[in-house]
Parts: structure tokens; C-alpha cells; sequence
């Protein structure tokens, strides 16, 4: 299957890069334990995620579909990122913003 002519799949591509990006390669390197820089870079990963799917999909009236709720192109980009980052959020939380004893 093409990914390009699959509009979640080019999403789930999309946001998967970018979370993947962020937490093993740019949070680790430059931001590390700097939480209000994290907090900061995050939101404009999450941001730049429904801009790209903006520009892919506003207006075209495709239907995304995540588990079983119909949404439409904006709130399938915002909660698959949010999903996809989940663990790795979680991850980084323990590794480097827990204090160690």
C-alpha cells in the first residue's frame, strides 16, 4: 500500500516522524532536562503536525477514523500525535526529568 495515496497512513507517517525526531534525537541533544523548553519545543512539533495536515487535507472532506470515531483531518492529526507521543513522553520523563536519589 502507498502511503501517499493513504491520507491516516501519511499522517500517522508524519506525526511519527516528528515525535521520533524530537524525543531520540533533538530533546536529548539540546534540551535535556530544560522543562520549559520542552515544553515550548513540543508544542510546536504538535502545531507544525496539524499545520502539515492542514495544508494536506483542509478542505477535501475526508473522514479519518481512530478507533471507531469518525473525526475530520485537524483533531485526527492532534490526537494520533498525542497517542503516538504518549510513551515516548513517558520515557523521557523517567530517564532524564526525574530527580535521582
Amino acid at each position: 500500500m502507498n502511503i501517499i495515496n493513504n491520507p491516516t497512513l501519511l499522517i500517522l507517517a508524519i506525526n511519527s516522524t516528528l515525535v521520533i525526531g524530537c524525543y531520540l534525537w533533538y530533546f536529548p541533544c539540546f534540551v535535556r532536562d530544560n522543562v520549559p523548553k520542552l515544553l515550548l519545543v513540543d508544542s510546536l512539533c504538535s502545531i507544525g503536525s496539524v499545520i502539515i495536515a492542514g495544508f494536506l487535507f483542509m478542505g477535501q472532506g475526508i473522514e479519518f477514523s481512530l478507533f471507531g470515531w469518525e473525526m475530520n483531518w485537524f483533531w485526527f492529526a492532534l490526537m494520533s500525535y498525542f497517542l503516538i507521543e504518549l510513551p515516548f513522553s513517558s520515557v523521557y520523563s523517567f530517564l532524564f526529568l526525574s530527580k535521582k536519589h
